[in-house]
């Protein structure tokens, strides 16, 4: 049992750890836009932080954020932005 809790834990580092994450173009791009959207540049920051855990990329985070109903954990990290 304690072998598999080991392997389930190494599966998920690397999980997490190997995944895409935003190039800094995209950050830069989501900031941008967020500002350019009369967001305030240090709460930007805080939701990108979130929505890089939630998405793959900003296209992706674009294309489905209307379609995919965003996850707890996510909801909650972009209410402490604000």
């Amino acid at each position: 049992m304690q072998k598999r809790f080991i392997i389930l834990i190494i599966y998920i580092v690397c999980t997490v750890g190997c995944a895409k994450s935003w190039t800094k173009e995209e950050k830069n791009d989501f900031i941008d836009d967020c500002v350019k959207m009369n967001g305030i540049e240090i709460t930007c920051i805080c939701v990108l932080e979130c929505l890089e855990i939630e998405f793959i990329s900003y296209k992706k985070a674009l294309t489905n954020i209307e379609k995919k109903e965003l996850s707890k954990a996510c909801k909650l990290c972009i209410e402490k932005c604000e």
